[in-house]
């Protein structure tokens, strides 16, 4: 009778452990897939820009065009971030096969000066030149896995997922403005309506999460996808989508 009691009291904390992952969304990770373009050359997306306590902060641009050279890579990304007295502009430049980046170029600038970040890659090594507000360059060289993603364009590449709920993956980025590299866990949550400057969209809500914070996205359905909206892990900043062009083409 003991060991009939034992084996009901264990299978019942299996059965709870088992609900209590569910619950948590605990899921294997699948392999990462990062389809073809969902864009066209000339995308432009035009984001409002709100901070923590939901006060208007400054706006936000992310285009995609095609690298001039076929040589120099497939896609372009630029983004650019105006703050109050403060504006950064990153282009990166990434293969056209799995987006990895082949180097990147950011300008941050106040009233009185800038800094200036450039970054090639080369596989799993990526060389840093850093000048700085004063005017002084340094030069680093570190180590990264060789599948790492420049993190200024995981937002956009998201497009490109397996658009489905419960779809997990992870996937290695490198922060080329402090040599950093992270690990990022994907998830897509669920759908949900929201709605923005630009509209009401159906979209896929996905979570991108690393040790210490979460990025949380919102991409449209519909082809081709646009990145409607997204909260910044770092800042908790929200980025609202206001205007939207697919081409270059007015």
């Amino acid at each position: 009778m003991k060991s009939i009691l034992w084996l009901g009291r264990n299978l019942s904390l299996v059965l709870v452990t088992a609900l209590l992952l569910a619950a948590c969304g605990t899921s294997t990770p699948e392999p990462l897939v990062l389809g073809d373009p969902v864009w066209q050359a000339g995308e432009r997306s035009e984001y409002r820009v709100t901070n923590r306590e939901d006060v208007v902060a400054g706006s936000a641009i992310i285009e995609i065009s095609a690298a001039e050279d076929p040589a120099d890579g497939g896609w372009v990304f630029r983004r650019v971030i105006n703050d109050i007295g403060i504006s950064e502009t990153a282009t990166v430049t990434v293969q056209s096969l799995g987006y990895l980046p082949l180097h990147s170029l950011t300008v941050r600038s106040t009233q009185n000066a800038q800094e200036i970040v450039e970054a090639d890659h080369e596989r799993a090594q990526v060389d840093i030149t850093i000048t700085n507000q004063q005017g002084a360059t340094v030069y680093e060289r570190v180590n990264v896995p060789s599948d790492s993603r420049d993190e200024r364009t995981l937002l956009p590449l998201l497009r490109t997922l397996p658009l489905r709920r419960g779809y997990t993956a992870n996937i290695n980025s490198v922060y080329p403005l402090t040599g950093f590299t992270e690990r990022f866990s994907i998830r897509i949550l669920g759908s949900e309506a929201v709605t923005v400057p630009a509209g009401t969209f159906d979209t896929w809500q996905i979570e991108l999460r690393t040790t210490d914070r979460t990025t949380r996205a919102w991409v449209g359905q519909e082809a081709p996808h646009p990145l409607v909206k997204f909260v910044e892990g770092r800042s908790q900043a929200t980025f609202e989508l206001s205007s939207f062009l697919a081409t270059g083409q007015n």
